[in-house]
């Protein structure tokens, strides 16, 4: 039988052993941090910038649901709630508006002898013409075709309207330029008041 003939007790200093483990336990928290920082950084970039392409494609797609593609003015739909807008308005401030519808004479002609693209390239240039002939409280609108739509708003005068129109046709008259070819425009106006001539947005348009 096997007699034990000493023992030995060995004993380290605990201190230094659990320093050890602290320093890499921090090490290891200090990397894991860093790796979550830098995590949500990248997913923070990634999230953002889908956010702004989202909010732009709203921004664009609502842009293009109310203003006609080819030469960029509101198109029929935001005319429409435009003028509801200021037939409200007239009826609180108790002051007067006009609609004005003005076609183009001739459009056919142009597109069949000079083609659809020259006629287009007319479209294009009309909206910018007319524009300097209104407020910046006024709207212009295209409304198919060669149909224009005019909102004046707050007029002090009915003669106001027609002075508009007339501006209108002048600026209209002086030559346009297609391929080298100067084109003069001739184009038909009516006008309808609020109140005088209708109370609704179809009224006012039947009217003009």
């Amino acid at each position: 039988r096997d007699r034990i003939e000493a023992v030995v007790d060995v004993s380290m200093p605990y201190a230094p052993i659990a320093a050890k483990i602290n320093e890499e336990s921090t090490e290891l928290l200090l990397i894991l941090l860093a790796g979550l920082t830098l995590l949500y950084a990248a997913l923070f970039r990634i999230v953002a910038r889908a956010s702004n392409r989202l909010r732009l494609q709203i921004a664009e797609n609502q842009h293009q649901a109310l203003h006609d593609s080819l030469t960029g003015l509101p198109n029929r739909t935001l005319f429409r709630d435009r003028v509801e807008q200021a037939i409200l308005s007239a009826r609180r401030g108790e002051t007067e508006l006009a609609v004005m519808l003005m076609d183009l004479d001739r459009f056919k002609e142009v597109n069949d002898t000079l083609g659809h693209h020259n006629g287009d390239f007319l479209l294009q240039q009309i909206g910018p013409r007319l524009r300097r002939c209104l407020r910046e409280s006024d709207t212009i609108a295209r409304l198919g075709g060669d149909e224009f739509g005019i909102l004046l708003t707050n007029l002090h005068e009915p003669t106001s309207a027609p002075q508009v129109a007339e501006k209108i046709r002048s600026a209209l008259s002086r030559p346009f330029v297609l391929e080298g070819l100067t084109l003069s425009v001739e184009s038909s106006i009516g006008i309808a008041f609020h109140p005088d001539h209708g109370t609704d947005v179809d009224m006012l348009l039947q009217r003009a």
